[in-house]
């Protein structure tokens, strides 16, 4: 059987497969595979296919490649088997970067979006106290988003086209915390 979204094929078996490591009812988090990439690439929302020339590739194929072959990134599928996001983390920086792209029928899964983005996100804060994020001045509501998500502004780009943010998370690194002692006998 074959699933037919917007004229991109996607076997079933391909889907079936995919391992499921965050899920909340249906809808699940996946290790990104390289058949994403075309499926994703027809679906991308058009604010971030804008935000791609903005990001100094040539095209969404480019970037979503790169992503694949050089990042941390997983997929988000709703309860139909649809993608919703491809969010990961990037480590060219000194502290990982974290990125979300959105699909295209992000109006209609914002919730979902919101739940499985702060799922990714605690999965990334057992393994790393720090995370950054650079987004786009111009996107208000990404922006928006990075704070919902707990990170903070702490710099604008010397050209002021870009905000970075960070999130500390010195819950699950701080070593006065009682439950990551040592147990002395």
């Amino acid at each position: 059987m074959t699933l037919y979204r917007k004229s991109m094929m996607v076997s079933k078996n391909s889907i079936t497969d995919e391992k499921k490591i965050i899920q909340r009812g249906k809808a699940y988090l996946t290790p990104m595979k390289h058949y994403h990439v075309k499926e994703f690439e027809s679906i991308m929302h058009p604010a971030n296919k804008v935000e791609v020339k903005d990001f100094g590739y040539d095209s969404v194929e480019e970037a979503l490649f790169e992503i694949f072959n050089s990042t941390e990134s997983y997929i988000c599928r709703n309860k139909y088997g649809n993608i919703v996001f491809v969010g990961g983390l990037s480590f060219f920086e000194e502290t990982p970067q974290m990125f979300t792209i959105f699909a295209n029928s992000l109006e209609h899964n914002v919730v979902l979006t919101a739940k499985m983005s702060k799922a990714l996100l605690n999965l990334f804060d057992k393994l790393h106290p720090i995370i950054t994020m650079t987004i786009l001045s111009k996107n208000e509501h990404m922006l928006n988003w990075a704070c919902w998500l707990g990170f903070e502004p702490v710099e604008m780009s010397t050209d002021n086209r870009f905000v970075e943010f960070v999130r500390c998370n010195s819950q699950e690194f701080d070593v006065n915390n009682e439950i990551l002692r040592p147990i002395v006998h």
